[in-house]
């Protein structure tokens, strides 16, 4: 998710990794976003879809075969976690919650 980041950023923006603790539960906290202006025009429903490219144009530049996030999702579901997207403002943020190990 990271890498993805650092991709998909644009040009003087940000990446931003963050962790935390689960206010409500035993759960830790993964957050990646990145500044990408061109968020608001992505088709979130897909994004973790084998395969999946957003703009065939724009990522023939940048390379990849569309399976990452979705074994990301996968690998994750198999720790019984969850892995989602969102928009908020000009950042994409991807979120990962696992529950924490003693």
């Amino acid at each position: 998710m990271i890498s993805h980041a650092q991709k998909y950023c644009d040009p003087h923006g940000k990446v931003r990794v963050e962790l935390t603790k689960g206010t409500w539960s035993k759960n830790v906290i993964l957050r990646v976003s990145n500044t990408y202006t061109e968020g608001k025009n992505i088709n979130y429903g897909h994004f973790f879809d084998r395969f999946y490219r957003e703009d065939e144009s724009h990522n023939s530049k940048k390379g990849g075969f569309g399976i990452g996030l979705a074994m990301a999702r996968e690998l994750i579901q198999v720790f019984k976690g969850k892995l989602s997207v969102s928009h908020k403002g000009e950042n994409i943020v991807f979120t990962v919650s696992l529950k924490s190990v003693k």
